[in-house]
């Protein structure tokens, strides 16, 4: 079957670059971020809009209800990081290229080059970490 319009064209040409879960509620995601004590609110209003998921072809946003057994939950995650050396006190809600953690104390956002050890780059919101980090990296080959 051939495509009728541009816009048809364009949709089998493209990959699809974002794949996201499902929204989150406000309910669900209070009750998760009690638990931390304090989250960004930006990030919570990424995940009640997302709810984690898929981007580009390398990129995955974890959920404050993903699946263990799919790779895709923030607690598993973070664990797994934490004794392979992530520094304390950050909470993994990216990882692909590298590795990305949120600081609940101070709502600092993170990118981890090595995946361990210290970040190699702290940025102050979710806006300025996505323009310095995948954005960065993606906007060329997608035309962003």
């Amino acid at each position: 079957m051939h495509p009728t319009s541009a816009i048809e064209a364009d949709a089998v040409e493209q990959p699809m670059l974002f794949r996201w879960r499902k929204p989150l509620t406000e309910d669900t995601l209070l009750r998760w971020a009690r638990r931390y004590g304090s989250v960004p609110t930006d990030l919570l209003r990424f995940w009640s809009s997302t709810g984690g998921g898929e981007a580009f072809e390398t990129e995955t946003f974890l959920s404050p209800v993903g699946d263990p057994a799919t790779g895709d939950d923030i607690e598993s995650v973070t664990s797994s990081y934490r004794q392979a050396g992530l520094a304390p006190g950050w909470i993994v809600f990216h990882v692909g290229l590298g590795l990305s953690a949120f600081h609940p104390i101070d709502g600092r956002f993170a990118w981890f080059d090595q995946r361990t050890g210290e970040p190699t780059q702290v940025f102050k919101s979710l806006d300025v970490w996505y323009r310095g980090t995948l954005r960065h990296e993606y906007a060329v080959r997608y035309a962003l």
